[in-house]
This record gives structure tokens, C-alpha cells and sequence, in this order.
């Protein structure tokens, strides 16, 4: 059983980081990164957050989005918003 405030860490044991990263959709890949996406029918999803400049308290640089509100991807650099749509 599990305790409650105590983490369970067994499933981590034997498990090694190969440098390779992560790779979701395939058992392999040619591109390199630390997340790697793969599949010749599915998208990644964004989440959607309606005017994230206005509710996203302290986002961090790279922070990537889409708004609904706007249609458009919302890129945050450290500084600035960036907003691509239409």
C-alpha cells in the first residue's frame, strides 16, 4: 500500500537516462531532441489558454500556447508575447 505524503519511486529503479530523450508515437526516430514527436496522422495539441499575456502569471521563456480568443500561437521569449494567427 502507499502512504499517503510518501512517493513511491520503485518503478525508477534500473531506469537510466541514455541522452537520447524521449521519443512518444514510435519505437525509434531520426531526429534528435530531448522530446521527440512521431506519427504520420496525429498533431500535437497546445494547450489553449483564451489571452494567456493576461492570466499567465510569470510564464517562463519558450512558453508556447494557443488562444482560442486571438486564434493564434502565442510564443512568450522572457520579455515579450508573440502572436502568430491569420
Amino acid at each position: 500500500s502507499i502512504l499517503p505524503g510518501v512517493v513511491d519511486t520503485s518503478l525508477q529503479s534500473g531506469l537510466t537516462d541514455d541522452g537520447k530523450g524521449v521519443i512518444i508515437g514510435a519505437d525509434s526516430s531520426a531526429a534528435t531532441g530531448v522530446l521527440v514527436l512521431e506519427s504520420p496522422t496525429k498533431a500535437m495539441i497546445l494547450p489553449q489558454i483564451p489571452s494567456p499575456h493576461t492570466v499567465l502569471n510569470n510564464p517562463k521563456a519558450g512558453t508556447v500556447v494557443y488562444d482560442p480568443t486571438s486564434e493564434s500561437l502565442c510564443v512568450y521569449n522572457g520579455q515579450y508575447w508573440a502572436f502568430w494567427g491569420e
